[in-house]
């Protein structure tokens, strides 16, 4: 087993971290992977410098098409500006269309031209196909780093990690190793070092979470665990704290969502995650269906009466910390259970 798989298996490593770690060293060319002439590029790099300049230009996050069409077919870690330029203009474009098979076919159509310049005589139209199915594969990749979570339509990063992403991002884009120096630097657990490696950063961050918290608190009118003091914490001990306070956090969250569930703006929108659903729009591929189809049946009985379980208990299913399903429910229990005054409702095997 490599040092890097070690990590991942040690009580005092984070799993998203030795993901993001190792995904931040994947480059091309690369002895690891097929040649791709002309490449300069750290495909994740990429995806995150994109998703945080869309922040920063307050425009919506990354969507599946826009992975395909312009993320995909990128060669160099340098085309940040060019790619959010051409999704802008795309979107514009897109937005001129009325209709759900014309909007598609407009996808489609530059889809083929993409391919085209790419493959040149090499093209048929199930390369083009592929690079649908590649950006679900950079969504999955990309989620188990733990900057990202996926939304209905997009590719979105956390709100408690923006501060990291910025962090990344603003401390320049990855060195490329030749092949020799490539795979000693990318058995190392320890490298590249992250922003969350400093303890001021940690520090800020936490201090932060923990002002969001007090904040949560005050809205939903539930006690919350702070971090208590991390004088002389050790690194690893910051982390923990701060996984914690995510945690703690999201669980506030969850109790103002389900709040939230009865109005009409939340009504409509899980309509249209139903929808999403039926068209096979989600982000992700087809793998994800199956939670967002529990997630959205979650959501029609929050909106229904008073529920008197506390609310993380009425779900089989994991979330994240924007609220958005993970997974599906395992299997031997039930997928979603509400208990009421007047009685209890137990669903099952929804998918």
């Amino acid at each position: 087993m490599t040092e890097a798989g070690n990590a991942l298996l040690s009580d005092d490593t984070l799993e998203s971290d030795v993901f993001l770690r190792q995904m931040l060293k994947i480059q091309l060319p690369s002895p690891t992977e097929s040649r791709l002439d002309g490449a300069s590029i750290h495909p994740f790099y990429l995806v995150l410098s994109v998703a945080v300049e869309l922040v920063r230009r307050g425009m919506k996050p990354l969507g599946k098409e826009e992975i395909a069409l312009f993320l995909q077919t990128t060669d160099n870690d340098d085309q940040t500006h060019e790619i959010v330029e051409d999704i802008a203009h795309y979107r514009k474009a897109k937005d001129e269309i009325s209709g759900r098979v014309a909007k598609r076919k407009f996808f489609i159509d530059n889809l083929t031209l993409r391919a085209k310049y790419l493959y040149g005589d090499k093209f048929t139209p199930t390369k083009a196909a592929t690079l649908i199915d590649y950006s679900d594969t950079t969504v999955r990749y990309s989620v188990i780093t733990g900057i990202f979570s996926v939304g209905r339509q997009s590719l979105v990063i956390k709100e408690d990690q923006l501060n990291l992403a910025f962090a990344i991002i603003d401390a320049g884009k990855p060195s490329l190793y030749d092949n020799e120096s490539f795979l000693e630097h990318f058995h190392n657990p320890n490298l590249p070092a992250l922003p969350t490696d400093d303890a001021n950063f940690l520090t800020r961050d936490i201090e932060q979470l923990n002002n969001r918290l007090t904040e949560m608190a005050q809205i939903t009118g539930k006690s919350a665990v702070l971090s208590g003091s991390i004088e002389g914490a050790s690194i690893s001990q910051l982390k923990r704290k701060r996984e914690n306070l995510e945690n703690e956090l999201t669980t506030l969250k969850e109790v103002q969502f389900y709040r939230d569930q009865h109005s009409t703006e939340q009504v409509n929108d899980i309509k249209s995650v139903f929808e999403s659903i039926e068209n096979k729009e989600i982000i992700g591929g087809s793998d994800y269906l199956p939670a967002w189809a529990e997630w959205a049946v979650w959501r029609v009985f929050l909106s229904i009466n008073t529920i008197t379980n506390p609310i993380s208990d009425t779900r089989g299913f994991k979330i994240n910390s924007d609220l958005y399903p993970i997974h599906h429910a395992k299997g031997g229990a039930a997928d979603l259970q509400f208990e009421y005054e007047d009685g209890t409702i137990i669903l099952r095997k929804l998918h």
